[in-house]
């Protein structure tokens, strides 16, 4: 091949345009419609623990303490907001606790994921006494009180895979003597929550990247959502405008939606673009603040952070309406 020839095909390689990596795109990208979205990034609150346990179901009592959850770490946390002491109030070595809910008698209601004999919901006292089964037998991820002291549950179980969407969400009494079919056909429904004045139910369905929209009295329901991304929606809660705050599982961010399904904000985790801090998992904001805490694990191989509580600004305050609120 001539020397002219070859300088030719070094001129046309040079000016020819090549894909190059963005800041994120090995780890977790953002879909092309939501780099628009209303962003803010999140700060670090207080570690739980410098290994690398997945932390899920905060919430907060009536004097004002945060509890979290571990499904890695087998127990449920204790935090002071203001000291940042956290203690261990359940150790549970081989029970998966995944949520909590606090009932208005001060009780906390914990969700726990796993097998039949391993899972279902278990109350205790704030603290950490007087552990109680009520349900047994379903992988339950999340539970959301209705104003009757009633509750729904997730059964987090389902799979596109094996053609089985077998998950569910069910709805308990407030006698905890009967349990029934909400809505069922679902591949591992996540999180579920109800409107501040309990008309509208939400779901995340995990494996099927969907968000649900249910509409109680008339029994109307809606996708107004569909996710993209590793992996899936997890769990997810109201603020005091309605606006629903969705976990974005492995993705190092929070979705916020107004009331009826479109997103309007985003919360970003520091370190998702170079792979840390990517599993998100729930949020909750404090009582008497317009602050959303948050559930992260930092899972990167190299220089691991360990699990936090992250916070940052939210659209609105606390949603003073939950039932362990209530008079």
């Amino acid at each position: 091949m001539s020397c002219r020839c070859l300088d030719e095909i070094e001129k046309r390689i040079k000016r020819m345009e090549k894909l190059e990596y963005r800041p994120g795109d090995k780890f977790s990208t953002i879909a092309t419609v939501e780099p628009n979205l209303q962003t803010v990034h999140a700060e670090k609150f207080v570690q739980i623990s410098e290994n690398n346990i997945v932390l899920e179901g905060i919430i907060f009592d009536r004097d004002g303490m945060m509890y979290c959850t571990s499904t890695s770490g087998h127990g449920i946390f204790k935090i002071n907001p203001d000291t940042k002491e956290v203690t261990k109030i359940v150790d549970c070595p081989g029970v998966r606790p995944a949520a909590l809910k606090i009932h208005k008698n001060g009780k906390l209601y914990a969700a726990c994921v796993s097998n039949e004999t391993m899972g279902g919901v278990f109350t205790v006292d704030p603290d950490g006494s007087n552990l109680e089964w009520i349900i047994r037998g379903y992988s339950v991820d999340d539970i959301c009180f209705d104003d009757k002291g009633g509750f729904y549950f997730t059964h987090f179980v389902g799979s596109y895979r094996d053609q089985q969407p077998y998950g569910g969400v069910y709805y308990v009494n407030p006698e905890h003597t009967k349990l029934t079919p909400f809505a069922t056909n679902m591949c591992q429904p996540n999180g579920v929550a109800l409107s501040t004045d309990g008309s509208i139910m939400w779901i995340t369905e995990f494996q099927a990247q969907k968000l649900h929209r249910f509409v109680l009295e008339t029994n109307r329901a809606c996708v107004p959502y569909t996710f993209t991304g590793w992996q899936g929606p997890d769990s997810c809660e109201i603020d005091g405008d309605d606006n629903l705050y969705v976990a974005c599982a492995w993705q190092g961010r929070f979705m916020v939606f107004n009331f009826y399904g479109s997103p309007i904000g985003q919360i970003l985790i520091p370190g998702r673009e170079n792979g840390h801090n990517l599993l998100t998992t729930h949020s909750m904001i404090r009582p008497g603040t317009q602050d959303v805490y948050m559930t992260v694990m930092d899972s990167a191989k190299e220089d691991n952070e360990g699990s936090w509580i992250y916070r940052a600004g939210a659209f609105a305050g606390y949603n003073e309406n939950q039932y362990q609120f209530r008079k």
